[in-house]
């Protein structure tokens, strides 16, 4: 990487700009993307309008139930159909984080690894891992919050309310993590600033 391009994200990492750099809610494999594959293969738009804002509901329906007609019509163009789906559900979720849509990635995007690890953790309910990655002084905040989207994530289907109360805390979550590990990996050396991360 450039020397200018690591002062940049450095400033953006003092800055606590991290989630325009390392979120994955724009990935193919990432949780939106999941919950619309998920939305569509069971033909319940419930389970993907907790991404978007309820201003938005109704396009998700309306681009929902039209990717199931095409899908009808038109087996043999399925993937790009449910794709056509899946970025509107990304534009529209990003624009509710306030932030510019650019794309779902694929796999050449580098997602930050507390990410990860982090998803990990709420799929096994638990945060122990997670926890021994940061300081001893953050440690029961992280703790506290991971509690806090565990609660919400047992009851995210129960009604689209639920579900973004759920989404709203995740994202802050991961927010925060990624904002609090990228702190915790810059190191100024002399002039140079370099990023890494623990493994």
């Amino acid at each position: 990487m450039k020397l200018s391009n690591i002062f940049i994200l450095s400033v953006l990492l003092g800055l606590g700009i991290v989630f325009s750099v390392f979120a994955h809610c724009d990935t193919v494999n990432g949780p939106v993307v999941s919950d619309a594959k998920q939305a569509l293969e069971k033909a319940n738009a419930d389970i993907v309008l907790k991404w978007v804002r309820q201003q938005d509901e109704e396009k998700i329906k309306k681009a929902f139930n039209e990717t199931l007609e095409k899908r009808k019509q038109h087996p043999e163009d399925k993937g790009d159909i449910d794709m056509s789906f899946y970025e509107e559900v990304v534009k529209l979720h990003r624009a509710g984080e306030g932030v510019e849509y650019s794309g779902i990635k694929t796999g050449e995007i580098k997602i930050n690894p507390i990410t990860e690890i982090a998803d990990t953790a709420l799929a096994k309910s638990a945060a122990g891992e997670l926890i021994k990655m940061f300081p001893e002084s953050v440690r029961a905040d992280i703790q506290s919050d991971f509690d806090e989207v565990m609660k919400k994530k047992k009851h995210m289907n129960e009604n689209i309310a639920a579900g973004r109360e759920y989404v709203a805390s995740y994202v802050k979550f991961m927010h925060h993590l990624e904002n609090l590990y990228g702190a915790e990996n810059t190191e100024t050396h002399g002039q140079d600033k370099k990023i890494y991360h623990k493994h």
